[in-house]
């Protein structure tokens, strides 16, 4: 049985590459707000954020994977596929909450805050980072979480460039 060789990262699919991103970064934001319910909400917040926090970050790689799976046929299967899959993993989110809603462990506003703010607040702060050129089709070279070594891309004023020495120029002309 051969051993499979690790992917390289510029090998991946760019919503798998975005997905993990975002990921990283739940795991970063969400443990500050899961201690915040837990202080807030004693032990019940507790479970229930974390409770949350999981789904979350579920929910964004099961997306990043149903597109993945859907893009490798047509665009129609993908366009059905991303419908269906948001249909499915809403259903999921539903199907995980409604046995324990009744549970004496488990907290509504706490997993509705985290589930709440995680979405939505992973996604802004996912905006900043997602180049949308077909130079770069997924995350900007050296912006994501943990640095990769790209350069990151500077930009420039319309008319500014260097001259031989480095200094700053301008197109503007003066006239007297």
């Amino acid at each position: 049985m051969a051993e499979e060789a690790a992917v390289p990262a510029g090998d991946q699919a760019p919503e798998r590459r975005v997905a993990g991103d975002i990921a990283r970064r739940g795991l970063l934001a969400g443990p500050p707000l899961v201690l915040f319910c837990g202080l807030a909400w004693g032990l019940d917040g507790l479970w229930s954020s974390l409770l949350a926090l999981g789904l979350v970050l579920l929910n964004f790689l099961a997306g990043a994977a149903i597109i993945g799976l859907c893009a490798r046929f047509s665009p129609a299967v993908l366009m059905g596929g991303v419908l269906g899959g948001y249909i499915l993993r809403l259903g999921i989110l539903t199907a995980v909450v409604v046995p324990i809603r009744n549970a004496g462990w488990f907290d509504a506003v706490p997993f509705a805050i985290v589930l709440l703010v995680l979405h939505i607040g992973l996604l802004i702060w996912e905006l900043r980072h997602v180049a949308a050129s077909l130079a770069h089709p997924d995350l900007n070279p050296g912006s994501g979480l943990f640095r990769t070594g790209a350069r990151r891309r500077t930009r420039r004023a319309g008319g500014d460039r260097r001259d031989g020495d480095g200094a700053r120029t301008s197109d503007v002309a003066v006239t007297a």
